[in-house]
């Protein structure tokens, strides 16, 4: 009767995570995710792990965390018949992308196609414990994300709590509850699976939500026309785009249909008043306007400057890494100078609250993944708590 924790990726960098945790021959999977770090245009081929993407199925279920692609961009491959399990939101997200477009307007569906087979752990249930397969109790709970509904695990199976974070933060707008729900369905675990993206980088340097917000704000009051490129997925940050755009009195408009929709969708989920009374009602353009740009859209981004270039800025609210990977950004980014603006708020923990979530759940080992660096592990927390495995290693609980 032994438990196990296999990651069939390497733990030790940051992206395309697959962790199965097993009893008595019954495998439960926790994300399908891709690599990002090869481009784009790259599609990683099949995992080869038997029984989930190859051979006979005898996976009991896999659970999502959210759909950023590091965490679903494999789901394709997995076997037909394994029962799939994300919240409501995650889905239709996924289901939009299945039509929609990558940023450079290739289309996106292989890494979507199998959600027709999915099922959904339905809404109201966070917090609230099912059995996705014999053996396993799982608890999804709903952490703050750059993501709108990501999800932590706790999974209890052979009288054992295993707590698996998934991607975290506490300084987006419903951040103020990490900490206490980590406590309240987590304090007690016996082990605890952490990313740790912005492990080495101190919680102080990262922008709040609220702080982003601001900024927008008075990026909007210098400038008649602000063009916002940003991950329409990410429902936080967009939102504080048009809150600014609101307090500013400037008409709120989207590029294109796909990331309208992708907006309203995700908001249509969300539940509290922020989510709600974000939308400027008002049309007029008199005092200029913000758009909702991705990245396919650098040729209307170029025509728009070249139309309005001494009242518009464009605001870049993504991941720096994404400039480094893509040619045409870099190109943008020389032509526009001082015009092209970075602000972004971090979708991951920090390494106060790293540290934090570490000393709530006290008594768990710790098995980081999702990181650049273990050794920054060590740094803020106890060394003999911490267990480093590579691709393939069983760790037995």
């Amino acid at each position: 009767n032994m438990l196990k924790i296999i990651f069939h990726k390497d733990p030790e960098r940051v992206g395309g995570g697959i962790t199965e945790i097993s009893s008595n021959g019954k495998r439960l999977i926790i994300d399908m995710g891709a690599d990002m770090d090869k481009g784009f245009d790259y599609v990683e081929p099949n995992p080869n792990i038997d029984g989930l993407t190859i051979g006979k199925a005898n996976v009991g279920a896999i659970l999502i965390t959210h759909y950023h692609l590091d965490h679903i961009g494999l789901l394709q491959y997995a076997l037909r018949n394994i029962p799939v399990y994300m919240s409501e939101a995650t889905k239709a997200v996924a289901k939009i992308m299945e039509k929609g477009f990558s940023p450079n307007e290739k289309d996106v569906s292989p890494y979507y196609e199998t959600l027709q087979k999915t099922k959904i752990i339905p809404f109201e249930d966070f917090g609230k414990s099912f059995c996705p397969c014999e053996g396993f109790e799982v608890i999804p709970l709903r952490v703050d994300h750059s993501a709108f509904d990501a999800m932590a695990y706790v999974v209890i199976v052979d009288g054992k709590k295993i707590f698996f974070t998934g991607d975290y933060r506490e300084h987006g707008y419903t951040g103020f509850k990490t900490k206490k729900l980590f406590r309240m369905y987590a304090g007690d675990a016996d082990v605890i699976i952490t990313e740790g993206t912005q492990v080495s980088r101190q919680s102080a340097g990262i922008i709040s939500e609220n702080k982003l917000q601001k900024g927008f704000t008075e990026i909007c009051k210098k400038n008649k026309y602000v063009l916002y490129m940003g991950s329409s997925t990410n429902l936080d940050s967009v939102i504080s785009m048009a809150l600014a755009a609101k307090k500013t009195g400037k008409c709120f408009s989207y590029i294109d249909e796909y990331s309208e929709k992708m907006v309203k969708t995700l908001a249509g989920f969300a539940k509290s008043d922020l989510y709600q009374n974000w939308q400027p009602v008002e049309r007029d353009v008199t005092k200029g306007r913000v758009v909702v740009c991705r990245m396919g859209n650098i040729s209307y981004i170029k025509k728009f400057f070249e139309k309005h270039g001494k009242d518009t800025v464009l605001v870049y609210s993504m991941w720096n890494g994404y400039i480094e990977d893509e040619p045409k950004l870099q190109e943008l980014e020389k032509e526009l100078g001082d015009r092209f603006i970075k602000l972004h708020s971090s979708g991951h923990a920090g390494r106060e609250l790293i540290q934090g979530v570490l000393a709530i759940c006290g008594k768990a080992k710790v098995l980081p993944m999702h990181t650049e660096s273990f050794a920054e592990f060590k740094k803020i927390c106890r060394a003999s708590r911490i267990v480093e495995l590579k691709k393939g290693d069983e760790y037995v609980v």
